[in-house]
């Protein structure tokens, strides 16, 4: 239980840590979305610690931080036509960061189901 509970906070400081360290680095300091994955992050950290998740605990702060990163790196600027002669200024900085986000949380899940059917495995043999 007392390592549980570690791994727990352990993996919410990090997370901590790594929506603080975006939220300051963040160009136009918008708080909005970064706040969204944050909170999205925590219930994901939550559930995988009901389920003892450690993969899903260690990729959520991993995946936080790395989408945040990619989307800084790989991030354009374009104008989208929207008929009329009407122009929209769009970036892929969000889309980028929320879809490694996403794969980061869905890879720990997967490779906590694996681990525990590893275990299982194991043990009948």
């Amino acid at each position: 239980m007392k390592k549980k509970l570690m791994w727990f906070v352990g993996s919410m400081v990090c997370l901590s840590m790594c929506f603080l360290l975006c939220v300051f680095l963040e160009p136009d300091r918008a708080i909005d979305w970064p706040l969204i994955l944050f909170v999205f992050g925590l219930f994901a950290v939550v559930i995988s610690s009901k389920f003892n998740g450690r993969m899903t605990m260690i990729c959520t702060p991993l995946g936080y931080i790395s989408g945040f990163v990619i989307g800084a790196i790989f991030n354009f600027d374009r104008e989208v036509d929207v008929g009329g002669g009407n122009f929209v200024q769009f970036n892929n900085q969000i889309s980028l960061w929320t879809n490694t986000y996403l794969l980061f949380i869905l890879a720990g899940i997967v490779l906590d189901i694996a681990f525990k059917c590893l275990r299982k495995y194991r043990n009948k043999t």
